[in-house]
């Protein structure tokens, strides 16, 4: 048999799918890409039109049998049934994309171990697994059949972090506008040069370890640091404008005295700053504004006010370094606490392509010096090789992503604020159009209850009965009925799903229909909104009941039954009563504790309120000190007090018992 077939008059080399079939191997061929499905679906669309089944085909290039398929609405998938049904893989979706979206995304033994969890608990579920824990095959072919979800490598963020809402954001920018129109400023965010943003950042010596080439097999593969110390890492400042100018980085050495050496080896387009610990101090900060920040104002010749972000470290914040910002023209604004990763261009745009390429000079530096050690005499050349780098595009972006210029709250990116105030995202808001109201009458409801639960409901008495789920059941049937009382009628919006229907009546006593429909092992994400419908009456608000649960789901026809990765889904079966959300743990999201009562100072650091607030802050604090002075001169008063005393007492009774001791001598010598 060739290897070669045709469609038409087009020779098409065969695959090696196609030659597994032609041995006997039933392998499943590659998956249509967009171009292929938008082609079949061209020349489905020509055979509805009339066009030769064979003649679309060959027009289009693409298979016969895949366009009869669809022509004739094949639905059956390929492969054995998955382990998990359609409703429960589903359901594990939604916990991987809720615990991302909270900030707590789970990793790839978290699914599996929620897995095998769920399938030792359940052990009649038939399944090829070893001890109940899926392997790579199920892992890799579940992320083919959910495209939605993807490995990510995850920014860590503090709690603190994860606390801050868009109401937060949202207000620090209406403070923000209302300080700078009172001082005056407001003007200034329009001009991308007259809005910048600065933050310090530190740079290693010796950066992660990446892959290497070495012999195969091998393992123990090292590779020498150029540097003495792995761990040493220098800081350095860096500032930009919103139209991407970039301010000369200063770099800050760990020195009392920076010796001559080291400064001669720093370019003259580079900074040069001290502190003892080699971090961002009060001190150096004020130096870079008066020393770097000032010059760069006047020689571009910026005009002030020059409002620049910094975070809200103490270091930026202080009298000394407000006055002279006040002097400077500057206005010093800080950014919402903890939240430099929703709100600083530096973080967002800037940082990681620079150390990316600061990276990469590094490698250049030690192929060009295989034999020579790193010392920090090489940092600054270095750093002026990375910083060749044309990064305006991407500051220019970063300021626009963040909302700082233009100044927009709504250009925030939202989604990475994992308070517990924020809006719904947009796919949750999409599900929800996706999902109306199901109208719900009397004769579906006693379909979906039972007969024998629908005559218990008319009889039923509050007094009577104290199960919760019958009582449910009762407030949406009466609701049905047309005559609710003031209290079941506010209970109507209530949420009722499958499982509280089992809760009120035992599976041997289900109707047929609920006897055909998945057990409470199908629970999915969200409940359907189910409008209960009463002819007689005016409609009634819109009632929340889980109807997927009681009710078999079809598949949705959005599924290509030519996809090789689509399977058979597994038909739902009520034999277990174990439900895979018993065994999965949902996140919250961050919640702050309480209500913090301690007083704000305002986030423009050269405003006059900042600086009475500053003035009364010191004010208590030096009253607090005296209070605190005077309380210690007290105990030790009384302490003196106390050993006077106890020293008086001593003295009285050594002279007690001098004068008492010629008697008691007497006294002997007479016995």
């Amino acid at each position: 048999m060739p290897l070669g077939f045709r469609f038409g008059d087009t020779p098409v080399e065969r695959t090696g799918a196609a030659r597994n079939r032609l041995h006997g191997f039933n392998m499943a061929p590659k998956p249509l890409d967009k171009a292929q499905e938008a082609r079949v679906c061209a020349a489905v669309e020509d055979v509805k039109r009339g066009t030769p089944l064979k003649t679309a085909a060959k027009e289009h290039g693409v298979p016969r049998n895949t366009v009869r398929n669809r022509l004739n609405g094949v639905t059956a998938a390929r492969g054995p049934p998955t382990t998990l049904t359609i409703e429960e893989e589903q359901l594990l979706v939604d916990w991987i994309l809720d615990c991302s979206r909270k900030g707590f995304p789970r990793r790839r033994m978290d699914v599996l171990l929620s897995v095998k969890d769920f399938l030792d608990k359940a052990p009649e579920r038939k399944h090829p697994f070893v001890n109940n824990l899926p392997g790579n095959k199920w892992y890799r072919m579940f992320l083919r059949r959910h495209p939605m979800i993807a490995q990510r490598t995850a920014e860590g963020i503090t709690r603190a972090a994860g606390n801050v809402s868009e109401q937060d954001i949202r207000k620090w920018f209406e403070e923000i506008r209302t300080v700078l129109a009172e001082e005056g400023a407001l003007d200034a965010l329009e001009d991308p040069d007259r809005v910048g943003n600065g933050d310090e950042s530190n740079f290693r010596l010796c950066p992660n370890k990446s892959l290497v080439l070495a012999e195969r097999g091998a393992k123990d593969v090292y590779e020498v640091c150029a540097a003495s110390d792995d761990k040493f890492a220098v800081t350095a400042m860096f500032a930009y404008t919103a139209s991407g100018k970039q301010v000369e980085p200063m770099i800050i050495f760990p020195y009392k005295r920076i010796p001559a050496q080291l400064v001669q080896s720093i370019p003259p387009a580079l900074g040069i700053g001290r502190s003892d610990s080699g971090w961002m101090t009060a001190e150096t900060f004020y130096e870079w504004i008066s020393n770097i920040l000032a010059p760069f104002i006047v020689n571009k010749q910026i005009k002030t006010p020059f409002i620049l972000f910094v975070d809200g470290h103490k270091t930026h914040l202080t009298r000394e370094t407000s006055a002279l910002c006040k002097e400077l023209g500057i206005v010093l604004i800080a950014l919402y606490p903890n939240a430099t990763h929703i709100l600083q261009p530096c973080d967002v745009a800037a940082f990681r392509p620079l150390k990316a390429a600061w990276s990469n000079a590094l490698l250049v530096w030690r192929r060009d010096h295989p034999h020579e050690s790193l010392t920090k005499e090489c940092i600054g050349p270095i750093l002026q090789a990375a910083l060749q780098k044309d990064m305006t595009q991407a500051i220019v972006n970063g300021f626009r992503v963040t909302g700082l210029h233009p100044f927009n709250p709504d250009a925030v990116n939202y989604k990475k604020c994992k308070g517990h105030v924020n809006k719904p995202t947009e796919n949750e808001a999409e599900q929800e159009q996706a999902n109306p109201p199901v109208s719900l009458t009397m004769v579906n409801f006693q379909d979906l209850v039972g007969e024998e639960i629908f005559r218990s409901l008319q009889t039923y008495t509050q007094a009577s009965q104290e199960n919760s789920a019958m009582a449910a059941l009762h407030r949406v049937f009466t609701a049905l009925k047309g005559n609710p009382s003031e209290a079941q009628a506010k209970a109507t919006t209530e949420e009722v799903g499958a499982d509280t229907v089992a809760a009120a009546t035992p599976q041997a006593r289900m109707s047929p229909v609920q006897a055909a429909v998945a057990g409470p092992s199908q629970t999915p994400a969200s409940p359907v909104r189910v409008a209960v419908v009463n002819p007689s009456q005016a409609p009634i608000r819109p009632t929340e009941v889980d109807l997927s649960l009681v009710r078999a789901e079809s598949p949705s026809s959005d599924d290509d039954p030519d996809d090789p990765d689509m399977v058979e889904p597994r038909p739902a079966s009520s034999a277990s009563n174990t439900s895979l959300r018993d065994v999965l743990v949902w996140p919250h999201s961050p919640q702050r504790k309480g209500k913090r009562q301690v007083e704000r100072m305002p986030y423009v650091t050269t405003s006059e309120r900042w600086r009475d607030m500053q003035d009364e802050k010191d004010r208590k604090k030096r009253e607090a000190e005296a209070e605190k002075e005077a309380r210690k001169e007290a105990r030790l008063a009384k302490k003196a007090r106390q050993d006077a005393e106890k020293a008086a007492k001593a003295a009285a009774a050594a002279t007690k018992r001098a004068g008492a001791a010629p008697a008691r001598r007497s006294s002997r010598n007479k016995k």
